[in-house]
């Protein structure tokens, strides 16, 4: 509240008292109205900036997350293309090693100190009656034996152990 410049009549009747006390009365409420709503309109200013910022951080937030997500999806889809190439190298790498030892086995038909008359590439056997099936890389023939050759490109112990069991 302002300091008001009228001072109080220095002959003080009760009228003119009166009178004094009521204009600063009314002076006093008008200031007091006029700063409620500053405040009120401060505050409602405050209000929108508020909820401006509020709706432009979350506008950034969402646009942040697409761009994420399509990130994210992007990645997931080169991880699974480049899987593929991985086992297609793998198969590929696979494949060629079969094929070299079967070019070897068919040139020589040996192994192991054996002579072989016929050789086979992939075969497959099942037997139903015994709920077996197996699929064999490298087969070679003869009257007295037969070698049944796995063929890795990379041995793993699991594949011998796995090999062996049988």
């Amino acid at each position: 509240m302002t300091e008001s410049k009228t001072k109080p009549p220095k002959k003080e009747t009760v009228e003119t008292l009166m009178e004094w006390m009521s204009q600063k009365l009314d002076e006093y409420l008008k200031e007091s109205r006029e700063s409620r709503i500053k405040m009120e309109e401060e505050r409602k200013a405050s209000e929108k900036e508020r909820k401006e910022r509020d709706e432009r951080i979350a506008e950034e937030r969402k646009e942040r997350d697409e761009r994420s997500e399509k990130e994210w999806a992007d990645f997931r889809a080169s991880m699974k293309a480049m899987q593929k190439e991985m086992g297609g190298i793998g198969e590929s790498n696979g494949d060629m090693a079969e094929t070299y030892f079967y070019n070897s086995f068919d040139k020589t038909m040996q192994f192991a100190g054996q002579k072989y008359d016929a050789i086979d590439r992939n075969l497959k056997r099942k037997n139903k009656e015994l709920k077996l099936q197996g699929e064999y890389d490298i087969i070679l023939y003869n009257c007295s034996s037969v070698a049944i050759i796995e063929t890795k490109y990379k041995a793993r112990k699991d594949d011998v152990e796995d090999l062996l069991s049988y």
